[in-house]
């Protein structure tokens, strides 16, 4: 990521629930599934149908606005991965790393989000719910 602003920030928050951990894994590894389980995307349009670093892509949102995306690493084996996401209009880039474990008979995934503070505080809310949706039993 290249943000360089003095503002820049690191948040992570986390989600436990009951869908197993593979069930969470194709939640995002399968981008046409992420309208499923995410409140903010309406669709998704992406070079592969599953992940894989160097994937590149457009999410639409509220109001159909595109925001970009690349998959800088997609790691399979430690069900992980980070992708970079172009904020519209100012040109700023967040880059959101994704984990996926078993907790204590649970299932949790986390996400930590870096960039430029609004952006990250403003996402933050809205991605923990998603996040909460990601790992139910029932998207």
């Amino acid at each position: 990521m290249r943000e360089t602003s003095l503002d820049a920030v690191r948040l992570t928050i986390t989600a436990r629930g009951t869908a197993s951990s593979a069930v969470v894994w194709e939640r995002y590894a399968q981008p046409a599934l992420w309208p499923e389980w995410s409140p903010l995307i309406q669709s998704v349009q992406c070079s592969h149908r599953r992940l894989q670093t160097g994937s590149t892509g457009t999410v639409r949102g509220p109001a159909n606005i595109g925001i970009d995306f690349v998959i800088v690493n997609f790691d399979e084996t430690n069900l992980s991965w980070v992708w970079d996401v172009k904020v519209p209009v100012v040109g700023s880039t967040l880059r959101l790393d994704h984990f996926v474990g078993d907790d204590n008979g649970a299932t949790s995934t986390s996400l930590t989000i870096n960039g430029c503070a609004p952006y990250v505080v403003g996402y933050a809310p809205l991605a923990k719910l998603a996040l909460n949706k990601l790992v139910a039993g029932q998207a």
